[in-house]
């Protein structure tokens, strides 16, 4: 799926100030504070509610869109790392 499409899917269940596909905010979700590589997610969200982040899944899952969890990205095992895209 292209990533215009699952843009406009996800302002269905967002605000379009919790998605973001900006290079900056992709670039602080691309890593953690290890030695590994980085790897750009193809789209930021920002779910403020447990009903979004269940919708977001629920379309991540029907689409078959890697999701990659981040908190604070000062993880040291890589685990943070979106090494597939996705959101």
């Amino acid at each position: 799926m292209k990533k215009e499409t699952i843009t406009r899917r996800l302002k269905e269940i967002l605000p379009t100030n919790q998605i973001s596909t900006n290079q900056t905010v992709r670039d602080q979700h691309a890593g953690d504070e290890s030695y590994h590589t980085k790897y750009l997610p193809d789209i930021v969200v920002f779910p403020h509610h447990t009903e979004q982040v269940s919708q977001v899944m629920v379309l991540a899952n029907e689409e078959k869109i890697p999701v990659t969890p981040f908190g604070l990205g000062s993880s040291l095992e890589g685990h943070v790392i979106p090494h597939k895209g996705g959101i």
